[in-house]
């Protein structure tokens, strides 16, 4: 039997918290499997040539309703536009879980430190960020951090010179 007619403000906030949740439970789920096949040593690199900046782009996009409810700025910038040759995707997905994690734990523009007592204020598991680390690792990169910085390599996996290095300030 299915509901007709408006539904109240309740009804909406409600059928968002279902949402909400649905898609975190699912991205929880797709980084389990994703740790599972890296681990297992099943996961394929598929290399393409792209251009970086439209990677960042499309990270950007995707977090900046986020970033915006909590009243943040994000910026991503590239000097020029860069062509790797290396797996889209998974440079996306390392992008998306940083930028991400940057917005999560940034109110107002203030970083908070990340022990036991700031992480309960926020959700999530940690998972993208030991996933971001192994792909990084499968694709010839490292990942680290050093004081506020945080440092991305990835190299390109073909005859192309080209390389990303990626700093995430907490400036």
């Amino acid at each position: 039997m299915g509901m007709a007619g408006n539904i109240t403000e309740e009804q909406k906030r409600q059928l968002t918290m279902v949402k909400n949740s649905s898609h975190r439970l699912l991205n929880l789920i797709n980084d389990i499997l994703d740790i599972s096949k890296i681990e297992a040593g099943k996961i394929d690199i598929l290399p393409e040539e792209f251009y970086v900046d439209e990677v960042v782009q499309e990270v950007i996009d995707a977090v900046m309703p986020m970033a915006n409810k909590k009243g943040l700025k994000l910026l991503g910038e590239t000097s020029e536009k860069i062509m790797i040759f290396s797996d889209k995707k998974c440079v996306k997905q390392v992008l998306m879980n940083l930028a991400d994690n940057a917005v999560k734990f940034n109110d107002q523009g203030n970083v908070q430190q990340v022990d036991m007592s700031s992480t309960k204020k926020h959700e999530g598991t940690g998972l993208g960020l030991y996933l971001s680390k192994k792909l990084v690792t499968l694709l010839g990169g490292d990942i680290f951090v050093l004081s506020i910085l945080l440092y991305l390599y990835i190299p390109s996996l073909g005859p192309k010179e080209n390389s990303i290095i990626v700093f995430f300030s907490a400036l």
